[in-house]
């Protein structure tokens, strides 16, 4: 019997054949296996989630840490915004990749 597993922080769902099982909680309960609802479509919400969580935390991460450092070494003197904004562009052009990209890579390497 082939599985398919799809992992993310929030639900795990293990696919076999007819039945869709889903984890929530370290819970596992089966869910009725709808027919429009191909592996396709929930591999491509699956990836679709982990991209909108690493725009998202990308985001925020980058944009209160980018504050804290530039205000720790430049000040809050005249351009401080435009200094700002451009530190953070910056770092968030660099953490969204490394968000997408890098957890898999650590996961395979861990095992986890």
């Amino acid at each position: 019997m082939k599985s398919i597993w799809l992992n993310s922080p929030e639900v795990s769902l293990a696919i076999r054949t007819s039945r869709v099982f889903i984890k929530k909680q370290d819970t596992w309960k089966q869910i009725k296996h709808n027919s429009s609802i191909n592996n396709q479509e929930l591999i491509k919400n699956n990836m679709n989630s982990k991209f909108k969580f690493a725009l998202v935390m990308a985001f925020i991460v980058t944009s209160y840490i980018s504050f804290i450092l530039v205000s720790i070494n430049a000040g809050f003197r005249e351009g401080f915004l435009l200094l700002w904004l451009r530190s953070w562009c910056i770092a968030y052009i660099l953490a969204v990749p490394s968000l997408i990209f890098i957890p898999p890579f650590i996961k395979q390497k861990l095992k986890i």
